[in-house]
């Protein structure tokens, strides 16, 4: 074997490298150190003499390693969608108890639907149907009784919703009333009103056969028409912030519900 060594391969028996001669390129050689036969590359597989030769081995651990998503990455994601369900399910559930100013950075899925404002009228859904709540006050009100075809102003005073319900579709809509009457199917479909401080108010009933005057227990609305209907619920003490009145969907034929925001300054 010559002497001159100007080559080196790596076994790949014992995968250390062996020095061979120009002229050995293309045979089959014994390994010096296991006595493995390793055949030597060709002249042609063998890289420019300008390029630095690194054992395959060498070359393997010169790759950069992926990287995987760190543990830090997935936590931070799973705590930004879990912080964002936590805020529509205030503004959904506890809309009112929300500081002012989580308030405006909610104004755009307030104003989608989640949470309708007084004085601005908001769809059921994807029905034609139209809600809009025009006022609010605290009064006696005058209601009319039926059986007697009397109107008698009350001695107590209550705070008076007027809501207006208009059909924009194309087919009647069936419309009872949110205010309790005497059923558990009127209790469970009536209309609620919290203050500020999360405080409910009771609804005021006075039978099947009394109601606000100007009103009716219930109505069938004709496609074009609209209804005007008057909520009453108990006075309690004045609280400070907004109102949440909730009305339910079913009582238009729809399992939807509308949640209005009352401005504290519009009560009069």
């Amino acid at each position: 074997m010559p002497a001159f060594r100007a080559k080196v391969f790596v076994c790949t028996g014992c995968k250390k490298m062996i020095s061979y001669s120009p002229d050995q390129l293309g045979t089959t050689i014994n390994c010096p150190r296991c006595g493995e036969k390793v055949l030597l590359p060709q002249a042609d597989a063998l890289p420019s003499p300008d390029t630095e030769y690194l054992p395959p081995t060498l070359l393997s651990a010169k790759q950069p390693r992926r990287r995987r998503p760190s543990l830090f990455l997935g936590l931070s994601c799973c705590f930004g969608v879990l912080v964002l369900i936590g805020v529509i399910g205030a503004l959904l559930f506890f809309p009112l108890l929300m500081p002012a100013w989580l308030q405006r950075i909610c104004e755009p899925l307030i104003a989608r639907g989640a949470l309708a404002v007084a004085q601005v009228p908001a769809k059921l859904g994807d029905t034609g149907i139209s809600i809009t709540v025009t006022k609010m006050s605290r009064e006696c009100p005058m209601i009319y009784q039926a059986a007697i075809r009397q109107t008698a102003a009350t001695e107590t005073p209550a705070y008076c919703v007027t809501v207006v319900i208009a059909n924009q579709g194309k087919s009647v809509v069936s419309y009872r009333t949110w205010r309790r009457v005497v059923t558990e199917s009127d209790i469970q479909r009536a209309a609620t009103l919290r203050d500020g401080e999360g405080r409910l108010y009771g609804t005021v009933s006075f039978g099947p056969e009394t109601w606000p005057v100007g009103t009716r227990q219930q109505a069938d609305i004709q496609p074009g028409a609209s209804f005007t209907d008057i909520l009453l619920f108990e006075c309690g003490q004045a609280a400070p912030g907004d109102y949440l009145l909730t009305l339910p969907g079913e009582n238009l034929g729809h399992g939807g519900v509308l949640r209005f925001r009352i401005p504290r300054d519009l009560i009069q």
